[in-house]
C-alpha cells in the first residue's frame, strides 16, 4: 500500500465528514469503528488503514480516493480515477475476498458508459471472476470475458496489451477449472506467445502463464509434461528473483513427482514451497504443505 500523508488524511477525512453532517460513528458503521476513524483524524496519528477500508470510506463520503491520498488539489467523484481501485482489487483477488471484490466491482460499473474501452475491459474481466467463483455461473461469466475481450483497446500500448493477456489467463483459467482443457491450453498458449512481444516483456506475467499451463496438464494427468513446464517456471523466477508463482510452480513439481511415484523429488520440491511460502509469510499455504507432507510421507 501506498505510503500516505496521515496528518492530510485525517485532516481531510475530519473535513468531509463535518461538511456532510457524520459524527464519527456514522462514517465508521459497517466499515470499522468509531475509535479507528477517532484515531485517523488525531494530528499524530499513528492509524495505518487498509487500501479496502479507505476504499469505502471514500464512498460513503463521496470523495475520491486520490483526495484521500492526498494526490488530488479539489472533491472529485470516486469514478474519476479507476486506478485508485486497481491495488484493492489486486488485494481482494489474492485473498479470493469475491463477496468484496463483487461490492467494489459494481459500484464502478454503475459509471461504466463515461470510462475507456481500456477500463471498460478491466471492469468486465473482474466481474467475470466474482461471478465465476462467488455465484458458480460460467456461462454469464464466460459472456463477461467475451464482451470483455470484444473491446477495442491500443494494442501499441504496453498496459492495455498486459490487461488483454490476464484478462485471456483467466479466462484460460476457468476454461481449465471447467474440464474444458484443449481451449484452456489454446488460451493459455495464445498467451505465452503474446507474452513474448512488444518491448516490455513482463516476467512476471510469462511466470503466470507457465504456471496456468501446467497446471492444466496437471488436471490432464499429463504430469511429466506439467514438470516440464515447472522447471522452465521455476528456473526463470530464480534467474529474474522472483518469488511470485515460484512457490506454487515448486509444489506443483512436488505434487506432479508423487503421482509418478518418484516420492523423493515429491518430497524435495514440496519441502522447498514450503519454504517460499514461509519467507512470504503466506501460512495458510504452509500449513497446506505440512498437511500433505504429513499426509503422503509419514
Amino acid at each position: 500500500m501506498k505510503t500516505i500523508s496521515k496528518n492530510l488524511l485525517g485532516q481531510r477525512l475530519k473535513e468531509i465528514r463535518q461538511q456532510k453532517g457524520l459524527t464519527q460513528s456514522k462514517l465508521a458503521k459497517g466499515i470499522c469503528t468509531q475509535a479507528q476513524i477517532s484515531n485517523l483524524e488525531r494530528e499524530d496519528s499513528q492509524e495505518n488503514p487498509t487500501s479496502y477500508t479507505l476504499y469505502l470510506l471514500s464512498e460513503r463520503l463521496g470523495v475520491s480516493m486520490g483526495y484521500l491520498y492526498g494526490q488530488t488539489s479539489h472533491e472529485e467523484t470516486h469514478h474519476s480515477n479507476l486506478d485508485s481501485i486497481k491495488e484493492i482489487v489486486t488485494n481482494l483477488k489474492n485473498r479470493r475476498d469475491y463477496i468484496s471484490l463483487k461490492y467494489v466491482i459494481d459500484n464502478e460499473l454503475k459509471n461504466v458508459h463515461s470510462l475507456t474501452n481500456v477500463d471498460k475491459q478491466y471492469l468486465y474481466w473482474h466481474e467475470a471472476i466474482y461471478i465465476y467463483y462467488l455465484e458458480t455461473d460460467f456461462a454469464l461469466a464466460e459472456k463477461k470475458l467475451k464482451k470483455a475481450l470484444s473491446l477495442r483497446t491500443d494494442m501499441n500500448n504496453a498496459t492495455a496489451r498486459q490487461q488483454l493477456i490476464e484478462t485471456k489467463i483467466s479466462y484460460g483459467i476457468i476454461l481449465s477449472d471447467e474440464d474444458k482443457y484443449e481451449e484452456a491450453e489454446n488460451m493459455l498458449f495464445e498467451c505465452f506467445e503474446a507474452s513474448k512481444e512488444g518491448e516490455n516483456f513482463n516476467f512476471h506475467l510469462y511466470a503466470k502463464i507457465l504456471f496456468n499451463i501446467s497446471t492444466n496438464l496437471t488436471k490432464q494427468k499429463k504430469y511429466q509434461q506439467s514438470i516440464e513446464y515447472c522447471l522452465i517456471s521455476i528456473e526463470h523466477c530464480i534467474n529474474k528473483g522472483i518469488l511470485y508463482t515460484l512457490g506454487d510452480s515448486l509444489y506443483q513439481t512436488g505434487f506432479n513427482y508423487h503421482q509418478i511415484k518418484d516420492l523423493e523429488n515429491g518430497r524435495k520440491y514440496m519441502e522447498q514451497a514450503k519454504l517460499i511460502f514461509e519467507i512470504q509469510k503466506n501460512y495458510e499455504m504452509v500449513k497446506f504443505i505440512e498437511e500433505k507432507l504429513k499426509n503422503l510421507y509419514i
